[in-house]
């Protein structure tokens, strides 16, 4: 299957490679499917491309890449909606802001993380109430804080 994106031109990808947001995501309810699109292995960044909208790309990140103890406690709720029977099935990610004019002052949305159910192929954004995360929680800053200490942060993004 293919898709031509407004930030990527045409794009290949197979119907297992779909994650169905059945709500969608806050702000872009419209858009329910996604791809995941890697953009090289030196960087924990990733790109989740909207198939509904293809005008729609948001920068991801796994959070425990900068920031080492990152566990959201996920509402029953939101367990039940994804399907979820075991944690190794679960991948998280956070939706990534970078400001044109400062790339280093980029921040990632740990208040309202998309969790997916890697196996079922299914996500939603939950909305977090725990007050350690923010929507705007710099990234270059949690991850030098990390370097400091001599914590390695992950790089496996998958």
């Amino acid at each position: 299957m293919e898709i031509e994106t407004t930030r990527f031109g045409v794009i290949q990808y197979r119907e297992e490679d779909v994650l169905t947001f059945a709500d969608g995501l806050l702000g872009f309810a419209n858009s329910k499917r996604y791809i995941i699109i890697d953009v090289g292995s030196s960087t924990a960044f990733k790109w989740m491309q909207s198939l509904d909208q293809p005008e729609i790309a948001f920068i991801v990140i796994r959070p425990d890449c900068f920031r080492a103890d990152y566990d959201p406690d996920i509402a029953h709720a939101d367990r039940e909606a994804l399907k979820i029977d075991s944690q190794d099935e679960v991948a998280c990610f956070a939706i990534v802001s970078v400001p044109r004019s400062d790339p280093q002052r980029m921040t990632a949305n740990l208040r309202g993380p998309l969790v997916i159910n890697l196996s079922k192929r299914i996500g939603r954004q939950v909305v977090l109430t725990d007050e350690r995360y923010t929507t705007r929680h710099p990234i270059i800053e949690e991850y030098r804080a990390l370097a400091s200490r001599g914590v390695q942060p992950t790089s496996n993004a998958s």
